[in-house]
């Protein structure tokens, strides 16, 4: 929990940053106080992300670490789900296929004459028992 505070403060240190930025970067040009305290925020700024570089660093090898370990722990049940979305994905793409098929040339399914297998009306042969219609 504390690598994830950590992530936290930083991505508030660099929007606090970025607004400042945003904020005094058309009066810095112009100069006096409005300048002055833009230069001072930045250098501010910069020191507390070196000072801080090495934390930073652990605090990500850390959670490259920890998804890696989560990963591993998990790899079966994963390959598993992978395997389980590609079938169910292969058998909308195979009803899609079908219905775009049926759809432009208005071919209908027949049985086969030999082994009574559902086949495109318009099919030679068989794609179950290879037989000639």
């Amino acid at each position: 929990m504390g690598e994830y505070l950590g992530i936290i403060v930083l991505i508030v240190v660099v929007a606090v940053i970025a607004i400042t930025i945003g904020m005094f970067i058309g009066r810095k040009n112009s100069g006096g106080l409005h300048g002055n305290l833009m230069d001072s925020l930045m250098n501010q700024q910069q020191k507390m992300l070196e000072r801080n570089s090495d934390k930073l660093e652990g605090m990500m090898s850390s959670m490259i670490k920890t998804r890696k370990k989560i990963l591993d722990e998990n790899a079966d049940d994963l390959a598993y789900m992978s395997q389980k979305e590609a079938e169910i994905k292969s058998g909308g793409v195979r009803t899609t296929a079908k219905a775009v098929k049926e759809g432009l040339t208005g071919v209908e399914s027949v049985f086969c004459k030999h082994c009574g297998a559902s086949i495109d009306s318009d099919s030679k042969f068989c794609k179950k028992c290879g037989k000639e219609q």
